[in-house]
C-alpha cells in the first residue's frame, strides 16, 4: 500500500512539473483608470520534447468584464516549441483599467495550456503579474467666477460711451 501511495505522489509531482518557463517583462505595471496596459513576455520549453501551445487562462483581481483581453496571446504565441526552445518576446494580453477603478494593487496569474499534441489542455506553466492603479490627477479648477481684466476694460469703455452719448 505504501508503495502505491509513493508511486501516486511521485507521478503527481512529475505531472505538476513546469514544462514552460513563462516570463512577463515587465510583470508589474502602473496605470490610471481608463488606461490600457499591454503585457508581453517569452515562453521557454524546459523539456526534451516538442510542446504544443493550445490555450490560456487567467485569474485577475479586477473582475470587470473586459478588464483583461487575452486575445493577443493566441494571435502571437508560437503553435509549438521544440525541445529547450524559447520564443521571441511577444504581446500576451492587455489590461483595461476600468474608468471608475479604485486605486490599489491588483494581482493576477496568466496560465498557459497545451501539451504533447494540438488537442492537449495540460497546464504547461504560469506567470504572476500586478497592476498598480494610481489615483487620477485632481480635476482642473472650475471656471473663474471673477471677470478677466479685459472684460472690465471693455465694460468701462462701454459705460464711457454711454455717458459721452448722454452729454451730447
Amino acid at each position: 500500500m505504501r508503495a502505491l501511495l509513493f508511486l501516486f505522489v511521485t507521478l503527481s509531482a512529475a505531472h505538476a512539473a513546469t514544462i514552460l518557463n513563462v516570463t512577463l517583462s515587465p510583470a508589474n505595471q502602473n496605470g490610471l483608470p481608463g488606461q490600457a496596459l499591454t503585457f508581453s513576455g517569452t515562453l521557454e520549453n524546459t523539456t526534451n520534447g516538442t510542446v504544443f501551445i493550445n490555450s490560456n487562462s487567467f485569474t485577475f483581481d479586477i473582475t470587470a468584464i473586459g478588464s483583461l483581453d487575452d486575445s493577443l496571446f493566441l494571435a502571437n504565441a508560437p503553435l509549438s516549441l521544440n525541445a529547450f526552445e524559447a520564443s521571441k518576446q511577444f504581446d500576451f494580453f492587455t489590461v483595461n483599467i476600468p474608468a471608475l477603478q479604485a486605486p490599489g494593487l491588483y494581482s493576477g496569474v496568466f496560465t498557459i495550456q497545451g501539451g504533447a499534441d494540438d488537442l492537449a489542455a495540460d497546464v504547461l506553466g504560469a506567470a504572476s503579474f500586478e497592476v498598480q492603479v494610481n489615483a487620477p490627477p485632481p480635476p482642473p479648477p472650475g471656471p473663474n467666477e471673477v471677470p478677466e481684466p479685459a472684460t472690465f476694460a471693455l465694460m468701462a469703455a462701454g459705460l464711457g460711451l454711454l455717458v459721452w452719448q448722454r452729454r451730447r
